[in-house]
């Protein structure tokens, strides 16, 4: 598909993004601050599913919670929040761009969709070189 034009497996991208997106923003919330022991973890972990519940009714993380680990939370939700927007739009590039932003546990999780992009993304680099490879070489035929 030349630029501009929906890549093979787009649909499948933004589908695999919609049905990942909440667990994404559920290691976001649930990230303990740096240096935190075991039970700081598993008040995270359990605490998550409430803390997404609040921030997808507008409740500023500062109010939940306080430390690096809520500014890293709201980096991570900010930057999925963007990319959803984006994709949405059927903006992949733009969306693993803003996924870049991504920090600690939210980024590995979700590192193999920002992979599964990438290699949409030079597939299609490939298919329009490709083209214009063919384009050229008709032409010098004719």
């Amino acid at each position: 598909a030349p630029r501009g034009e929906p890549l093979p497996a787009e649909a499948m991208l933004r589908r695999a993004f919609s049905q990942q997106l909440s667990s994404w923003e559920a290691v976001a919330l649930s990230q303990p601050r740096p240096g935190a022991g075991l039970w700081d973890h598993l008040w995270a972990s359990a605490s998550a599913p409430l803390l997404q519940r609040l921030h997808l009714v507008g409740v500023p993380m500062r109010w939940l919670t306080e430390g690096p680990s809520v500014e890293a939370a709201e980096q991570n939700l900010a930057a999925l929040s963007a990319a959803a927007h984006l994709v949405e739009r059927g903006d992949l590039r733009g969306a693993l761009a803003a996924m870049e932003a991504l920090k600690g546990a939210c980024r590995a999780g979700a590192a193999a969709w920002m992979q599964e992009v990438r290699n949409a993304l030079l597939l299609q680099q490939i298919m329009v070189a490709a083209q214009a490879q063919a384009k050229s070489m008709s032409a010098a035929l004719s």
